[in-house]
C-alpha cells in the first residue's frame, strides 16, 4: 500500500492502492521523476469526481481537504 501525507504536518491522511496513486500521477504534474507531492485544491476533486476517479479516494481526498481550499499531499511506499 502507499501512504498519503498532509506534507506541511506530515499527517497521515491515508492508504491508497498503486491504481489510485496512478490516477493522481496521470492527473498532476510532475516536476522530476523523484517528486511525490501534488498541491490539490476543491476544483480539482470536482474534476477528477466528472473523470471517474475511484470514489474511495475522492473520500479520502475530500476528508482531507475539509474546508481548505487547497493542500500540498505526499506520497510515500509503506
Amino acid at each position: 500500500m502507499i501512504k498519503l501525507y498532509n506534507k506541511a504536518s506530515q499527517t497521515l491522511i491515508g492508504e491508497i492502492t498503486p491504481d489510485q496513486l496512478k490516477t493522481l500521477v496521470d492527473y498532476y504534474e510532475e516536476e522530476s521523476q523523484t517528486d511525490q507531492d501534488y498541491w490539490i485544491n476543491q476544483g480539482d476533486l470536482g474534476f477528477l469526481e466528472e473523470q471517474g476517479a475511484d470514489e474511495q479516494l475522492l473520500s479520502l481526498l475530500k476528508a482531507a481537504l475539509g474546508d481548505a481550499e487547497d493542500m500540498d499531499i505526499e506520497w510515500k511506499n509503506a
